[in-house]
This record gives structure tokens, C-alpha cells and sequence, in this order.
């Protein structure tokens, strides 16, 4: 998974306990409407065995109802680790599991071309940060600029801080529903509370230089925060309301999306990645991964596979890639790692 630049944190992923909930595998999908929909039972089936499920429930019924597929995984509770994928029978190998169509896809395009998107550009350009250090360049000595700089991932921050209200349609609006209501999950130091020089438990064990990573990075999320905002709240308060985009919901909104991306397609050469649904349940382990990612839509080549016989219950983990320590934690949320230096086993943003 591409882990974005300054991306967010370290706590101590509690022991998981020895008796998990087991939840039910993806169901067939409602009558495919307009409207995000729960599969058939879904109701009933969350009341029963928790948050877990309707998850998987509805992101499924989602993608399924949108031409792609689910099949043969379940969601398993860890406690306060978060949640799991895990195979609901034996896989065997080369098994596509799931295919995500495009249109099940958060990108930075998707997000630049919606309503709110369309607003922003009016007042900044959308560009990708390397952009933003050449114009910086260029532009010493020069008397005039057009319209200020904002990456392009801006956007999408400011579609995840927005929620369905950003416009877009129902597909983007579904998926911004189900991120939203996960997003208290993606807990990295960005929103961890105080500061990594302060003394509380969560910073304890950080390395100082990986703490002053963060610091740096926290400085370049605050500038281009201060750019767009209060702005865009007054150039257009119907779209972006200021309860909305708070100093707050901007680094949730950041840690929502460095510690899901995914590459939308397999050795892509963009700094930016997408957000799955369904698919950033997984966890990563470098040693012992079972998928692999062959990108986004609905060919025989694309979706997520396994590169091994996989048993039922056993966990469904993917490799993000040879990532040093600062990047895992600052990238990842419900990462520990035990012994710096080692191959760490990450956790995404707590399902």
C-alpha cells in the first residue's frame, strides 16, 4: 500500500484475545438500485454480531451491486486491534477473491472532479507536491503568480473532512459514508493527542528522530491547511461548511488516507494512491503475506488474489513493500514495532 508522505502512527496494538468473533461471509446483493444498500438480512445479521459485519456487509452489497465481487472472506474482530481479514473457507491458490470496479474508487481524480473539487480549483491549482517545489523554484524573481498551489491530494482530504455532502454522486457519496463512519479508526500521531515532545504514553516509545519526522511533516500539513482554510469556507460556505473543516477533521482526514492507501494499479509511478473499500482491512506482514494487489477494475487481470492455499480462518495479509521504520509509523495506525530495525507487522487503520 503506498504510504504517503507524512504519514501518521505508532501506538502499542493491544494483545488480541483468545476467543474472536467469527462473522458471516459477504451476502448476495439487494436489487441493484441507485441507492447504497445493505445486503438482504443485513439488519438483523449486525444486530447480532456487531459493527464488524455491517461493514462487511455493506461495503460488499456495495461493490456487488456495482459489478464487482466478494467472495470467500469474512471480517473477525481483534478487539482493540481492530479488524481483520480472514478466508471463510480454504482458498486455493490464485483465487481472485475480490475485483473492485473504478467506480468503487476514491482517487485524487475523482475527488478534483466533484462539486467541492470544482470549487477549490476556482481559488487554488491542484498539483502534485513535487509541482508545488518546481514552481517554488521558478517562481523566485517573478513578479506575479496565478492562482496559489494546493496538492491535489487536498481534495481528497477535503472530500473525507466533507463526507457524502462533497458532491459527486451516489457512488463517491457511498464510499465517503462508509469512511466516515470508520475514520475515528485511522488513529496515527497525527491524532494522537499532545505533542511528541510532551510525555504522553502513546509518544513514550517513538524514537526521537521519527518524532521529529512527524514534527516536520505536522508543519507541512498546517501550512497548506492555513492556505485553504478559512477560504474556501468563505468563498463557498454552502460546500464547506466550517464546522466541516476544522484543524481536527483535516488530520483525521490525512490519517484516514495514509494509513488505507493503495496503489490503484501495481507498480504505479503516482505519489498518490486510492482507498479501497472492503480491501483496506488488510493487514500487512512482509514475511508472511498471502495476497497480492493486482489493481483496480473488473478484468480477469485486476482485484486481490491470494499467491497461496489459504485455510479457512486463517488471516488474509498483504505486503506493503520495503518501508523503513519511520514510514511504517508515521504511515500506518496500530503499528508497534518491537524491535527497531525488524520487519514489522502493520496494522491498517483498525478496520
Amino acid at each position: 500500500m503506498a504510504a504517503a508522505e507524512g504519514a501518521p502512527g505508532v501506538g502499542e496494538a493491544a494483545a488480541r484475545p483468545g476467543k474472536r468473533r467469527r462473522l458471516g461471509e459477504a451476502a448476495a446483493p439487494a436489487a441493484p438500485s441507485g441507492a447504497l444498500q445493505d445486503a438482504p438480512g443485513a439488519a438483523a445479521g449486525a444486530a447480532e454480531v456487531g459493527a464488524g459485519e455491517a461493514a462487511l456487509t455493506e461495503a460488499a452489497a456495495w461493490i456487488l451491486q456495482r459489478g464487482g465481487t466478494v467472495d470467500g472472506v469474512r471480517v473477525e474482530e481483534a478487539g482493540a486491534a481492530g479488524r481483520r481479514l480472514v478466508a471463510a473457507r480454504d482458498l486455493p491458490a490464485g483465487f481472485t477473491f475480490m475485483r473492485v470496479p473504478e467506480s468503487c474508487v476514491l482517487s485524487v481524480d475523482a475527488c478534483a472532479a466533484v462539486p467541492h473539487g470544482q470549487s477549490m480549483q476556482q481559488l487554488f491549482r491542484l498539483v502534485v507536491p513535487e509541482e508545488v517545489v518546481e514552481e517554488d523554484l521558478r517562481a523566485e524573481g517573478a513578479a506575479s503568480q496565478p492562482l496559489p498551489m494546493a496538492t491535489r491530494r487536498a481534495a481528497l482530504y477535503a472530500a473525507l473532512m466533507l463526507g457524502p455532502a462533497a458532491g459527486g454522486g451516489e457512488a463517491l457519496a457511498g464510499l465517503l459514508g462508509q469512511l466516515q463512519r470508520r475514520e475515528a479508526a485511522a488513529t496515527t500521531p497525527f491524532v494522537w493527542p499532545g505533542d511528541a515532545t510532551a510525555g504522553q504514553a502513546a509518544w513514550r516509545d517513538v524514537p526521537r528522530p521519527i518524532a521529529e519526522e512527524w514534527r516536520g511533516f505536522l508543519g507541512s500539513l498546517s501550512a497548506e491547511y492555513a492556505e485553504l482554510f478559512p477560504a474556501l469556507c468563505e468563498a463557498f460556505p454552502a460546500s464547506f461548511p466550517v464546522e466541516r473543516c476544522t484543524w481536527e477533521a483535516w488530520l483525521r482526514a490525512h490519517s484516514t488516507y495514509t494509513s488505507r492507501a493503495f496503489p490503484r494499479q501495481p507498480g504505479s509511478c503516482s505519489a498518490d494512491g486510492v482507498l479501497l473499500p472492503l480491501l483496506d482491512m488488510l493487514n500487512h506482514d512482509s514475511a508472511s503475506a498471502n495476497v497480492e494487489w493486482r489493481g483496480a477494475g473488473l478484468t480477469e487481470r485486476s482485484g486481490a488474489r491470494t499467491t497461496r492455499a489459504v485455510a479457512a480462518g486463517e488471516e488474509l495479509v498483504y505486503s506493503y513493500g520495503c518501508k523503513g521504520n519511520a514510514e511504517l509509523i508515521l504511515g500506518y495506525s496500530g503499528l508497534w514495532l518491537r524491535r527497531m530495525g525488524q520487519p514489522a507487522r502493520a496494522r491498517k487503520g483498525g478496520g
